[in-house]
């Protein structure tokens, strides 16, 4: 099953989002885009791009220098993207350290503005619990948890505030919010004002050694934790989605190496380059993987922004996305690239090991050994936690040194395994992409790429004569082009790599031809967040973890039964581990029966009710009364998932604090629980009303409609020939 053309619809889901643009700072060549993730904002441009004395009209670039100077100093560039970044989190009111705690990720994290929240809903700073707040959303996107707020914030306070100027941190943390009737010249020189103090402070060298510091410990930290083999060794990254770049740079590395070793054995004076070979993808559990996941393990950006670069340049509505640089299609064949969708088109869950060994046989035969390089992946916990199964023992072709005819890949980020199982995949030499952002309930996002201790020794070994030693072919790409800011620069830097893979320092750290020292501080205070949360927990071993998860679970099973009228309005439709799906029964009037369940355009308006007070939008309503305290509550759930022709669902999950919180008072954590369930009910009950009120002009702004894209797929008969987004 071929996804050469799905990954198109996947990158247009993304660009699904509206854009507050910066001026483009002519040091960095490019602009920086603040995405908003809400439809119904019309987009527009940041104050500062206004010229006319009455504030209306679009300006031309010559007043872009109100905000930046014409040649600023190359160690200003760090700022220029992540101070940006972290903007309209500050002109939505947070303090510098919570707007620092959205910047260094892609559109998913970014804060508008009009709502203070992100895309998933939530904010940078914890719930309000004292207000009876509830968060059962830890498969999607979390907000910090008080305990990783506070970590987050020491470091903060330790290494990252001492750094900064008193007139940067006062500027900054006032959050001053830029009125509309304020003069376009006021603002921009307001805002020049407050970035030209945060570029300055956190260009530092001081801070890049901080930095630098701080991910060596968290990476550390992290391997104690999970308690891994000798040998294996932690890179950081963005999130989930941006680690799917990281098997394919490591391939290429592995082949470079192999490659050269291989011309110097042969006897000859001089060394004869060999054409290398192409990589294929087969990624599974397509729909129940990160919207991201298809299109960057094919090499293509999945997001109009990435973490360092702001702005990328050729992502547009309805087109392909553009490749890294390094990942173009004469290194990453996407025609021969394999897909398995998740589930079938009635709901039935895909068997994706057979497909898999498929893939790999097709590509490592006798006729194609020479031609390809597969990269095989299995889920283990997608979004309902759907694990595939040939996890545990993923087919290979490789025999003898670790990665040298294929890799294997076991997508891990939801976070939910145990310690035996993680230890198996490592011991059969697969990559494992692991997040602390969803059940350890990290800030989004933060990931990390484990890799195991046969290819870490083998990466080692890898020079960075090897990396430079190219193919004679002038079309194909370079392996070192994978490094430029247009590549994976545009995601990581030396401070987040492991010692194994020293021959990328030189590409990635600061140079004459790379000068901006890049410094990903969000994602540093975002790992920190979330390594509390897992030290937390690190007392609590896999069997009582196991014990908890099962009777939680029937616990939550058994309310939605009772509070969900026995099918009438919900149904817990799958549950995998401390993951409860649940679909939810679409009424078109209040008191009549149906057999229909919501599809994804019903359920995210349910997703963004559930994070809002909605009981006074059905005043008046018959039987609304009993609804009332539910329909008031702030409940965090899972986002929607697509998972059948005939509906979608959305969850619930227990994450490392509910589990905590479990543990020392099971009581009171149900109880929090039967109140999600309660207003799950009550939206379904009250669904025409809510939507009417939105639809005759009530407040709808933090709804996010989303989308519903459907491409013709080749060869996906058997999930209903189509892909709906």
């Amino acid at each position: 099953m071929q996804f050469y053309s799905a990954i198109f619809a996947v990158a247009a889901l993304a660009m699904e989002t509206n854009a507050f643009v910066l001026p483009s700072a002519s040091s960095v060549g490019r602009s920086v885009v603040l995405s908003v993730a809400n439809p119904i904002t019309k987009t527009s441009e940041m104050p500062p791009a206004e010229t006319s004395k009455d504030g209306g009209g679009n300006g031309d670039d010559d007043n872009r220098d109100l905000l930046w100077p014409a040649s600023p100093s190359p160690a200003a560039a760090f700022a220029v993207r992540s101070v940006s970044l972290a903007f309209a989190a500050n002109n939505a009111k947070y303090d510098l350290f919570e707007s620092l705690l959205t910047s260094g990720g892609d559109d998913r994290t970014l804060i508008d503005p009009t709502t203070g929240k992100n895309k998933y809903h939530i904010r940078p700073r914890p719930i309000d619990t004292e207000l009876g707040d509830i968060f059962r959303g830890s498969c999607t996107g979390n907000p910090p948890t008080a305990r990783g707020f506070d970590a987050a914030r020491r470091l903060y306070d330790e290494f990252i505030a001492p750094l900064l100027s008193g007139e940067a941190k006062e500027e900054h943390d006032e959050g001053d919010e830029v009125s509309s009737s304020t003069s376009s010249i006021s603002r921009a020189a307001r805002l020049a004002t407050r970035l030209a103090h945060l570029r300055s402070d956190l260009a530092a060298p001081d801070l890049d050694d901080a930095v630098r510091s701080v991910m060596s410990d968290q990476r550390n930290r992290l391997s104690k934790l999970l308690n891994l083999p000798n040998g294996a060794e932690v890179l950081l990254c963005p999130s989930g989605s941006d680690a799917e770049y990281l098997p394919l740079a490591v391939a290429r590395t592995l082949m470079a190496a192999d490659d050269r070793k291989r011309s110097r054995s042969s006897g000859k004076s001089t060394e004869q380059k060999k054409k290398e070979k192409t990589i294929v993808n087969g990624v599974t559990q397509f729909k129940e993987v990160g919207a991201g996941t298809s299109v960057a393990s094919v090499g293509r950006y999945f997001s109009s922004t990435a973490p360092l670069l702001g702005d990328v340049a050729g992502f547009e509505v309805d087109t392909p996305p553009p490749h890294l640089s390094g990942f173009g299609p004469t290194v990453v064949d996407e025609s021969r690239s394999h897909i398995v969708a998740a589930r079938r088109a009635d709901g039935t869950a895909e068997k994706a090991n057979e497909e898999m060994k498929q893939f790999v046989n097709d590509h490592c035969s006798s006729d194609n050994t020479d031609s390809y390089y597969p990269i095989v992946h299995g889920v283990f916990g997608g979004k309902t936690g759907l694990r595939d199964a040939h996890c545990a023992d993923m087919p290979t072709t490789t025999v003898g040194k670790a990665g040298a005819t294929s890799l294997t890949v076991v997508d891990a980020c939801q976070g939910r395994f145990t310690a035996d199982e993680l230890a198996s995949w490592l011991s059969n030499d697969s990559l494992v992409l692991f997040t602390s952002s969803k059940f350890y309930q990290g800030p989004p996002f933060c990931g990390a790429v484990i890799l195991p201790p046969g290819i870490a020794a083998r990466l080692a070994d890898v020079t960075v004569e090897d990396l430079l030693f190219d193919r004679d072919d002038d079309e194909s790409e370079c392996v070192t082009d994978m490094f430029t800011e247009d590549g994976l620069g545009a995601f990581l830097t030396d401070k987040e790599l492991p010692p194994c893979l020293e021959c990328w320092h030189s590409f990635l750290a600061p140079s004459s031809t790379r000068p901006s020292p890049d410094i990903n501080v969000g994602l540093a205070l975002r790992w920190e967040s979330g390594l509390a949360g897992m030290e937390a927990l690190s007392d609590v071993d896999d069997d009582e973890r196991d014990a908890i998860v099962a009777d939680w679970a029937g616990a939550v099973e058994d309310m939605v039964k009772v509070e969900g009228g026995n099918g009438e309005h919900l149904d817990a439709w799958w549950i995998e581990r401390s993951i409860v799906s649940i679909r939810v029964a679409r009424r078109s009037a209040v008191g009549e029966a149906t057999t229909e369940w919501m599809g994804m355009g019903d359920l995210r308006k349910l997703y963004a009710w559930m994070s809002e007070d909605v009981s006074g939008r059905i005043q008046g309503v018959i039987g609304s009364e009993e609804d009332a305290e539910a329909l008031s509550k702030i409940a965090y759930i899972g986002q929607p998932v697509d998972v059948s022709e005939s509906h979608g669902i959305v969850r619930i999950a227990l994450g490392a604090e509910s589990m905590l919180s479990y543990r020392n008072d099971n009581k009171k954590t149900l109880e929090e629980d039967r109140w999600v369930v309660k207003k799950m009910a009550a939206i379904a009950k009250h669904f025409e009303a809510l939507d009417n009120y939105c639809e005759d002009g009530g407040d709808n702004d933090d709804i996010d409609e989303g989308v519903d894209v459907t491409i013709d797929l080749p060869k996906m008969s058997d999930v209903g020939g189509k892909v709906h987004m």
